[in-house]
């Protein structure tokens, strides 16, 4: 096998034409005179006068009827940031009259609006078909060409920047007037009336426009400091948010839980998930940010040029597809070729979402725990926590040893298992998660032997390199905790790197 094979670790004329008249007389040729009689000129009659035609009438705009599918402000204009006339009830009926350039806002008949008109939010207002109705700021002179659609939730800010104040919130579909940006036109500059002079500032990765080259660049203090340039209009992501999942934590079933034993050392247990949210697109960019500076060292570790990125648990991030189209965008505009992104292979639920991850890697022991178990062992497991959780309502503690496998019998299942495509394969050291699991959810190994390990990583050598992959994850180098640990100690030494390194030695001497 080549050096590819390594061992690491989690870690976008209007023409007018003109005509002449040419005027001639032509003079005829002379006769002799005629006597004239002389008659008295005939009465004229009179003509009637002419009437001017009016011109036409502006056509009638017969109003749409909507219902309101939820209480929603009344706008002056078509946007969240305009001022609020009143709010409408939800089931509420309405007579739409006008639509803004996007079709995210209704033109509605109200009479405290200007001209007894007013703005109210389309994907709240039920109607029976699309409405044909006027588009209102449409036309050649407004402003529509320096107009924006939020396609994002986001932050309008008091500078062209994460560190700058929020001054408020912009929801999906609001239509905001562009004013300016900066440098770079990473930022735009909006109108926003409880801003400084009447201005704000929002990222331009989140709203869509069709003119924004053209805009002026703006100085982080407000002044103009050029025309508009041409600028790279990023495509915009469509993040899908979804509300954080529940913990179940509650005073019969805690999420942690003290256990203090009698020699003075105690125990923490975690029953469940802390909730919190998976972030919005604007924490997923201030993420990337922070990540980029080491996405950029020469040492990181790179797939075709791109940086390699672990995510352990993907399946629990609800918005992920959104996240991942971000972060490769990004990726991009910073000059990378992409990234590589791999999802874990573990004792959780698997991430089987399409086209979101380039490999996958497998975390032992605990991906053979979820995938290899037998029936009966299943069955054993599920006894064995039943009756650790009654001691442990009961008494307080839990008696007798944690739950255990077989060193060589556990190895021996990983070695057997076909490596499924796009997949790194992986390794382990030891296991012992009691530390922080405690005894009656922690699992050990019991019998180590030197040489199951020896002859395991052998075999998953030799897979990666049947299957192409460059890399296996061997768990890990020094997760204390969990008792897998491939640094040196008292007990084995060096062991496991010296049986690394002549593995892999041995793996390129035969190819």
């Amino acid at each position: 096998m080549s050096s590819a094979i390594k061992t690491f670790l989690l870690i976008a004329s209007l023409l007018l034409s003109g005509c002449s008249i040419t005027i001639q007389t032509e003079f005829p040729t002379p006769t002799a005179p005629i006597p004239v009689t002389a008659t008295l000129p005939p009465t004229s009659t009179p003509r009637p006068s002419e009437t001017s035609t009016p011109p036409p009438s502006a056509p009638t705009i017969v109003p749409v009827q909507g219902t309101t599918s939820t209480q929603l402000n009344v706008r002056a204009e078509p946007s969240t940031v305009s001022e609020t006339l009143g709010i409408i009830a939800a089931n509420t009926s309405i007579q739409i009259v006008g639509r803004d350039p996007g079709g995210n806002w209704w033109q509605i008949l109200y009479e405290a609006g200007a001209e007894g008109k007013a703005w109210v939010a389309a994907q709240y207002v039920e109607t029976e078909a699309g409405p044909e109705v006027p588009v209102i700021g449409g036309g050649a002179e407004s402003d529509a060409a320096h107009s924006a659609v939020v396609i994002q939730e986001l932050n309008i800010r008091s500078g062209p920047g994460t560190g700058f104040n929020s001054l408020g919130i912009l929801n999906t579909n609001d239509v905001v007037n562009l004013t300016g940006k900066n440098r770079d036109g990473s930022w735009l500059q909006i109108e926003f009336a409880d801003g400084p002079d009447g201005r704000g500032w929002v990222n331009a990765a989140f709203v869509r426009t069709n003119d924004a080259e053209n805009l002026p660049i703006v100085s982080d203090t407000g002044e103009v400091v050029g025309t508009g340039t041409p600028m790279d209009t990023p495509l915009p992501p469509t993040p899908t948010l979804a509300p954080a999942p529940m913990d179940f934590d509650s005073a019969d079933a805690p999420l942690k839980t003290i256990l203090f034993e009698r020699v003075g050392t105690q125990t923490l247990i975690y029953n469940g998930d802390v909730s919190q949210p998976d972030g919005d697109a604007e924490d997923w960019q201030h993420h990337f940010e922070y990540l980029l500076r080491v996405f950029r060292d020469p040492r990181y570790i790179r797939v075709d040029g791109k940086p390699m990125f672990l995510i352990y648990r993907s399946a629990s991030i609800e918005p992920m597809e959104g996240m991942l189209r971000l972060w490769r965008q990004l990726a991009e505009r910073a000059g990378l070729p992409g990234l590589h992104i791999v999802s874990m292979r573990t004792a959780f639920p698997p991430d089987t979402r399409d086209g979101l991850f380039d490999a996958f890697a497998e975390f032992e022991p605990v991906y053979t725990f979820r995938e290899r178990k037998p029936f009966w062992l299943r069955k054993r497991e599920r006894w064995l926590r039943q009756y650790r959780r009654a001691r442990l309502r009961l008494f307080g503690s839990v008696s007798g040893p944690p739950h255990s496998y077989h060193y060589s019998g556990l190895w021996g299942m990983i070695e057997r298992r076909k490596l499924p495509e796009r997949t790194y394969p992986g390794a382990f050291v030891d296991w012992d998660n009691t530390p922080r699991r405690g005894l009656e959810r922690g699992i050990v190994m019991r019998k180590f032997k030197a040489r199951a390990f020896e002859k395991g990583i052998r075999t998953q050598l030799r897979k990666a390199l049947d299957a192409g992959a460059p890399f296996v994850f061997i768990n890990a180098w020094n997760e204390w905790a969990e008792g897998a640990y491939m640094e040196p100690d008292e007990a084995r030494g060096t062991f496991f790197l010296d049986t690394v390194r002549d593995a892999v030695a041995e793996i390129e001497r035969a190819t």
